[in-house]
């Protein structure tokens, strides 16, 4: 059997790229490549993890912070109940005038500020008061 010479050339060149890849794939085997690309998935599936557990903390923080907006909505509704009711109350017992109930309500008021400065009670007291102030102008 004869072989042309320039297909026993594309044979030899062949031949030696193979021989050339198949060199450069055991040093690629034996160097520490294989161990880093190992060691990077590990790393990625780390961070996988922190990152889907960090997720569920911020979904669980929300559901929190939601849980706390509401009973805090409450809260303050219940703060504003407790100062109108006491307002009714000085305005209808014992016989005490308007003035006097403001005058009481206003102690009250003072006497609260010492322990929450700035509190939701001062607030209400603050706002009930300019509508009051301004009903009185208006009349």
């Amino acid at each position: 059997m004869i072989i042309p010479e320039s297909k026993l050339n594309a044979l030899i060149q062949g031949y030696e790229d193979l021989y050339k890849s198949n060199e450069q794939l055991k040093k690629y085997a034996e160097t520490d490549l294989p161990k880093r690309i190992d060691y990077v998935k590990g790393k990625y599936k780390e961070v996988v993890r922190d990152y889907n557990d960090l997720a569920d903390r911020f979904n669980n923080n929300l559901e929190k912070i939601d849980s706390l907006e509401k009973e805090n909505k409450s809260l303050k509704n219940e703060i504003k109940g407790i100062y109108r009711g006491f307002n009714q109350f000085m305005e209808n017992t014992l016989g005490a005038t308007v003035r006097q109930a403001e005058k009481l309500m206003n102690n009250l008021v003072s006497e609260i500020k010492e322990f929450v400065k700035g509190g939701e009670f001062e607030k209400i007291h603050r706002n009930e008061t300019r509508t009051r102030d301004r009903d009185e102008l208006s009349r």
